[in-house]
């Protein structure tokens, strides 16, 4: 399922943390995507939605930001400081589950 709303995503070709915007398409079923400031398409059949929904948006869906901090990535190219503190702690927390995993049972 894609909710509407805005989120942050890690760019696989550059590492960068970018905004992602989904938005209704006005007028008809379906969803609009921005990726990126560049990348635009609309996911109109159930078929792409349930497609990119797997493929992307389960992972993006975990890292929603206000409409606020969005149009401060989308003015300055930065996210402010929270966003990126949030980033922080999330990749802090699977560092831990990774070393807790390693640790020998007793």
């Amino acid at each position: 399922m894609i909710f509407p709303g805005r989120y942050w995503i890690r760019w696989k070709k550059t590492g960068e943390v970018v905004g992602l915007a989904v938005d209704p398409v006005p007028d008809r079923p379906g969803f609009r995507i921005l990726i990126n400031k560049g990348i635009r398409f609309d996911l109109t059949t159930q078929e792409q939605v349930e497609d990119w929904c797997e493929k992307t948006f389960a992972w993006a869906c975990e890292n929603p930001v206000s409409q606020e901090e969005y149009l401060a990535w989308w003015r300055t190219g930065t996210w402010p400081p929270e966003v990126s503190e949030r980033e922080a702690d999330k990749n802090r927390r699977k560092r831990e589950r990774i070393a807790a995993q390693r640790r020998p049972r007793k």
